[in-house]
């Protein structure tokens, strides 16, 4: 076999594979980012309506915490194809003057996007209030008496000293062994004060996470190793009920719970 067989036979054995890399243009970034946007906010309207979140609250509590973040993303690359023009020599070429020869062209460069200006500033403010929450959180409670009432509410009883705790405020519970992400409000049916160093609250067990709370907390030999997570006491419009001579109060089914806090501390106090 001579020289070029041989060369010819190792170019067969070469294959050369081309790789094709698509790339987006530049003009056609505002139309991706604006129709995803328009799809994360499609979703999310969807979810938020009652219909949807009272049969689907989880589908509709993480669209909302986890759909934000790629929402400002898209939002900030959306002006960046520089699609949109602004003229530069507005002084010497007024608009309406294109029939002046005497006068230079106008000149347009892509207009200056401070979209990412107006997203990271008020992100940056979050992050802090959200890594200081994340702090301020991690110090468990375990729960000392839990009542059942028939047929779906649970009173749960925390033998822990919450400060600053007042009649018409809610606390943030959280239980890892459920979900490590959602929080549930619940108004304070009793507040620590001079005679208790305990809280309470009444729950109704009608959505899953509370369900799950009930069968966790109803087995009395595993009660000490469940532990909950509590954000608050926050203050709500009914706080300022003390202050007046006269109250007139209407309530029904569980939204009873605030009410009763606050006869609890007229009794006691």
């Amino acid at each position: 076999m001579n020289r070029t067989s041989k060369q010819n036979k190792s170019n067969n054995n070469n294959k050369v594979i081309y790789i094709y890399i698509p790339v987006v243009p530049a003009d056609l970034v505002p139309g991706i980012t604006g129709v995803l946007m328009m799809l994360i906010l499609a979703l999310i309207l969807v979810t938020s309506a009652s219909w949807f979140r009272t049969r689907h609250y989880n589908t509709f509590y993480y669209s909302h915490h986890f759909l934000f973040g790629p929402f400002l993303v898209l939002l900030v690359f959306h002006p960046t194809s520089g699609m949109l023009k602004e003229q530069t020599n507005w002084r010497d070429h007024w608009p309406g003057n294109a029939d002046d020869e005497d006068r230079p062209p106008p000149v347009f460069i892509p207009m200056k996007g401070y979209t990412w200006l107006y997203v990271t500033i008020p992100l940056a403010f979050y992050l802090v209030d959200w890594s200081w929450r994340r702090v301020s959180r991690r110090q468990p409670v375990h729960v000392t008496r839990v009542v059942v009432h028939e047929p779906d509410v649970i009173e749960v009883v925390v033998d822990r000293w919450m400060s600053h705790s007042q009649p018409g405020q809610y606390v943030l519970l959280q239980c890892p062994v459920i979900s490590g992400f959602e929080w549930h409000p619940f108004s304070l049916s009793s507040c620590c004060d001079l005679t208790h160093a305990s809280w309470t609250v009444h729950m109704k067990t009608r959505g899953d996470w509370c369900k799950q709370l009930k069968s966790l907390l109803g087995v009395e030999a595993r009660r000490d190793d469940i532990e909950l997570y509590v954000d608050g006491p926050f203050s709500s419009p009914f706080c300022g009920v003390l202050n007046s001579k006269t109250v007139i109060c209407i309530a029904g089914g569980i939204g009873f719970t605030p009410f009763l806090c606050v006869i609890h501390n007229l009794m006691y106090n």
